[in-house]
């Protein structure tokens, strides 16, 4: 950002944001969650089970393609 205040900044989701248009950095606080923490949620859900998975999800996903139709992106018919 080329300004101070980032010294100042606790961690774990504190941080500084500066929106479009403008010179001043504002503190924000975004939600943290630590690897060990994710591990752990991901352990308890495997031992939830097998996953079921809805096919008809799959389905849709590769009849829509990426949603990407290749053009150079100077636009189309309006």
């Amino acid at each position: 950002i080329d300004q101070g205040g980032a010294e100042q900044l606790l961690g774990h989701g504190d941080m500084l944001y500066m929106p479009p248009g403008t010179s001043l950095p504002i503190r924000v606080h975004g939600a943290f969650v630590s690897d060990d923490e994710v591990h752990r949620v991901v352990e308890a859900w495997k031992l939830r089970g097998t996953p079921d998975y809805n096919d008809d999800i799959l389905a849709g996903v590769e009849e829509a393609g990426s949603g990407f139709d290749g053009g150079s992106g100077e636009g189309g018919e309006d």
